[in-house]
């Protein structure tokens, strides 16, 4: 897996508002994003390929949504489910 690296913001890492479950499933979104790679992100597919438990992941995506860090959408061109990755604005106006 050489060359698939990202840029992980820091307020990620930190949010109280988050489980590392759910922080490590917004790595693997938002790896698959930057790279434009077509894997499917139901939570089956994301439980195999993190090695958490499929309700861990369901628990994890609506913590995201909650906390404005993904939107959930399906591909209309491949029927595919996919996690869009989010920058909140409340720590883009941080930033600032």
């Amino acid at each position: 897996m050489h060359g698939l690296h990202i840029q992980v913001p820091l307020a990620l890492l930190r949010s109280a508002d988050l489980t590392p479950a759910a922080k490590l499933i917004w790595l693997h979104c938002h790896r698959d994003e930057v790279h434009r790679r077509q894997q499917s992100h139901t939570p089956t597919n994301l439980a195999r390929r993190t090695g958490l438990a499929r309700s861990t992941v369901y628990r994890a995506l609506e913590q995201l949504e909650r906390a404005f860090w993904c939107i959930r959408r399906r591909d209309r061109a491949r029927g595919k489910r996919r996690v869009q990755t989010r920058l909140p604005l409340r720590h883009l106006q941080r930033a600032s």
